[in-house]
């Protein structure tokens, strides 16, 4: 359990949520179902302009929260 709770201390919390939007990215990816606001879901062959859209996003807040938590931790 030791390795667990160093990433739900106060410190780690936005590597932890930067890690799960890539893992909820992959997934979105892989389902061909992208997760939307209010818990609709748009798959990729109805429209793939909003699905990549949706991915793209997810990955981008992912890289920005490890990259916030690397900037954090280096200085």
């Amino acid at each position: 359990m030791d390795k667990f709770s160093y990433l739900i201390d106060a410190q780690h919390r936005d590597l932890l949520v930067g890690m799960i939007l890539l893992v909820l990215a992959g997934m979105q990816v892989l389902s061909g179902e992208a997760l939307e606001r209010f818990g609709r879901t748009v798959t990729r062959l109805e429209d793939p302009k909003r699905f990549w859209l949706n991915v793209v996003v997810c990955v981008v807040s992912g890289v920005l929260a490890i990259g916030w938590h690397f900037y954090r931790i280096s200085n």
